[in-house]
């Protein structure tokens, strides 16, 4: 089965929510890209990307990206995880 990419949003009901969500799934899938979209820095002027080798290995998003997010910036971004 081709499960293609997932696309999570980071702030949920929760703050932070997205990497716990990143990290699941990519336990589950480990094979399908990730990309997480925050609108954190636009709305509180705080920088939520991990920051550590650690942390970025723990979250296992491919790409966080900020809204609002273009398209094709979207596109591209899914299209370089999947290798296309």
């Amino acid at each position: 089965m081709d499960l293609g990419h997932r696309v999570f949003g980071l702030m949920m009901e929760e703050a932070g929510a997205g990497f716990v969500l990143s990290n699941t799934s990519k336990k589950i899938y480990p094979d399908v890209p990730v990309i997480l979209l925050t609108a954190v820095a636009s709305a509180t002027g705080m920088d939520f990307r991990p920051k550590s080798t650690a942390a970025r290995a723990w979250v296992k998003a491919g790409t966080i990206l900020d809204k609002p997010v273009r398209p094709e910036q979207l596109r591209e971004d899914v299209k370089k995880l999947l290798h296309c």
